[in-house]
């Protein structure tokens, strides 16, 4: 944008002159400060928006959370520790922790028993995650189980060879 001005006429006495140029100045200092007023209302009704859609997107995501939490508890649905993590119900540590445990009796399992070892270890990881969910299970509680269900699964590979 330019800012356009009257010409200032030359003609008539110093003080006359001094006055339209100071009217002129003022006229400009205005302008110049309406266009500045407008500029950051603009600003700010962006940043308005902005925070709008922000907070309409969290709220979306937290209803589509909690109807995912419902229909796990209505429908009594099957979900793993990445899911559970994505939906807020257990942290990362924990997540870490079952599927360590998954990985790990994988990894102990023969080839002929794997298929079935699988099942099995996605049964166990299921019943824990709805153990956690059911709060019954502290923090320390929870690893001391892994360690149990390591320590159990351990005793079943020695007795089965």
């Amino acid at each position: 944008m330019s800012l356009k001005g009257p010409p200032l006429c030359c003609s008539g006495t110093a003080k006359e002159i001094a006055g339209r140029a100071e009217a002129a100045s003022s006229d400009r200092e205005l302008y110049i400060q309406l266009l500045l007023n407008a500029t950051q209302q603009q600003q700010q009704q962006q940043q308005q928006q902005q925070q709008q859609q922000r907070l309409q997107q969290q709220q979306q995501q937290q209803r589509e959370r909690e109807e995912r939490i419902k229909q796990l508890v209505i429908e009594g649905g099957i979900f793993g520790a990445a899911e559970a993590k994505a939906l807020g119900l257990i942290d990362e540590g924990i997540a870490a922790a079952v599927a360590a445990v998954y990985r790990f009796s994988i990894s102990c399992s023969g080839p002929g028993r794997r298929r079935e070892q699988q099942q099995q270890q996605q049964q166990q990881q299921q019943l824990l995650l709805l153990l956690l969910l059911q709060g019954r299970f502290l923090r320390t509680k929870i690893f001391s189980f892994c360690s149990s269900l390591h320590h159990v699964y351990l005793l079943l590979l020695q007795l089965q060879q």
